[in-house]
């Protein structure tokens, strides 16, 4: 029996798309012939300013990433907002790029990771009959939707996180509950894995006594993360900081040379596929604002520190509602309120209470259900 061919548009821009790129491709490709391709870099390359200035040593998603790390976020918000604009004045070309590598490709079923595209990238997919999944990797999902139209393709359908009233309404109101679908976020089966949390403290060489706090800045890092260690390294009580790098291993050097006191102990990660293992043995986990980190965190049931000490990307601010409407967690936006919100939850750490109930589901299996009806 010949499978069903699956196409995913995703983008290198950060680490959360291409995250939830693996995750898909780990449950689908069982069933499933599954390819993804980065829509900027390789269907839309002709339109890269950035490709054709640097001879194709850069990319647009290069430079983001280099704002990411060096946490140049006005920049990046100021990106958004020119690139929303040149997009639309693109839009033929980009229709026309999109409609040729679907022809050349030929997919049964195409998903999209990827903001700003959806809109050309639906009308493609009506005009050539191929159903299209959306599945947002961002609670809010305004980037994501942007040009879809009213008149919404009959063969779509956009996959949400949770059942609340505050995601739903970064829906454009024509795209109604017919074509949404509730999945949950689509993690690695490992976040839904049951952890032996003294097991792993024993192979990390852990102090299972000491509280542990676990600092990620996404899958690209961040400078941000040297702040976080030297206003733990001023704390009293003893400190286990788990800090991963992601791919900003520069800042390795930096960090083994600071000078510490005793009592703050460290390990140092690069960027790792067992991050749901580090988080389990967190008991504390301070991350960005991004919504991958962000429900992977969520997922883990642990209380998130939210970094907003410098500018935040335009659609990562939801988040910071979020955490507070379901009492998850908190956000710091001066490193000062640092230290009395780490001391308030270690002498809270045995507590039970998790706040409001969110339903954890398995987005990749139920995404999986979704295709099933649509292909």
């Amino acid at each position: 029996m010949i499978k069903k061919k699956i196409i995913i548009f995703t983008s290198a821009g950060g680490n959360g798309h291409m995250s939830v790129t693996r995750a898909l491709l780990k449950e689908l490709e069982p069933d499933y012939t599954v390819d993804y391709v980065i829509t900027f870099t390789q269907v839309l390359e002709n339109i890269d300013c950035i490709q054709t200035i640097t001879h194709k040593r850069w990319c647009m998603e290069d430079l983001y990433n280099y704002c990411l790390q060096k946490k140049w976020i006005r920049t990046i918000n100021n990106m958004y907002s020119v690139g929303r604009i040149y997009f639309w004045l693109r839009r033929k070309k980009i229709g026309t790029l999109i409609k040729k590598y679907l022809e050349e490709h030929k997919p049964d079923l195409i998903i999209s990771v990827t903001p700003l595209i959806n809109g050309i990238l639906a009308r493609q997919a009506e005009e050539l009959g191929i159903p299209f999944l959306l599945i947002p990797t961002d609670l809010d999902a305004t980037t994501f939707m942007y040009g879809i139209h009213k008149n919404v393709y009959e063969k779509f359908k956009v996959a949400l996180a949770f059942e609340d009233h505050d995601i739903l309404r970064t829906l454009p109101e024509h795209v109604t509950r017919k074509y949404i679908e509730i999945t949950g976020f689509p993690l690695r089966a490992d976040f839904f894995s049951t952890k032996d949390i003294q097991t792993l403290k024993t192979e990390h060489s852990l102090d299972p006594e000491k509280y542990c706090v676990l600092i990620v800045m996404g899958g690209q890092g961040s400078e941000s993360i040297m702040t976080y260690i030297q206003a733990l390294s001023m704390m009293p009580m003893p400190l286990h900081l788990i800090i991963c790098l992601g791919n900003y291993t520069a800042l390795k050097c930096a960090i083994e040379n600071m000078q510490l006191p005793a009592h703050i102990t460290t390990t140092i990660v690069s960027f790792t596929h067992s991050i749901s293992d580090f988080m389990a043995m967190a008991d504390v986990i301070i991350t960005k604002s991004g919504s991958v980190s962000f429900c992977e965190a969520l997922c883990m049931e642990k209380p998130i520190l939210l970094d907003a000490t410098s500018s935040v990307l335009v659609w990562e601010k939801f988040n910071h509602a979020f955490v507070k409407k379901y009492n998850k967690g908190t956000v710091i936006r001066q490193i000062t309120e640092l230290a009395p919100i780490i001391e308030e939850l270690w002498l809270k750490k045995n507590s039970t209470s998790h706040g409001k109930i969110l339903n954890y589901q398995d987005g990749c299996k139920n995404i999986k259900n979704v295709i099933e009806r649509m292909a």
